[in-house]
């Protein structure tokens, strides 16, 4: 079985959430900085293939049924949305919390 191969693109916004995660960890450990970036990257590069394996993102804030999420190295929550012709990442968050 062959399967359609998206183009995936990275917003400069998820770009620079990414850079800010990156920072914070390379805080404490430039390996675990690495290892972090690489995991992340090779989650996103692997929306180039069946994207739609990953459930919608449901939130009061955003249209139904717009973008997919995507949960990277247990605590990074990968947001993006697809096309006819690409997958667009628009959102790299930090799940962990405070509370």
């Amino acid at each position: 079985m062959t399967y359609r191969k998206y183009k995936v693109v990275i917003s400069d916004d998820a770009l620079g959430m990414l850079d800010a995660h990156i920072e914070f960890v390379s805080r404490v450990s430039k390996s675990a900085a690495r290892r972090l970036v690489d995991a992340i990257l090779n989650d996103m590069e692997s929306l180039s293939e069946m994207p739609e394996r990953c459930p919608h993102y449901e939130n009061s804030f955003v249209p139904p049924d717009v973008y997919r999420k995507l949960l990277s190295n247990k605590r990074y929550l990968i947001i993006f949305e697809i096309t006819s012709e690409a997958v667009f990442v628009d959102y790299i968050v930090d799940t962990r919390s405070d509370v």
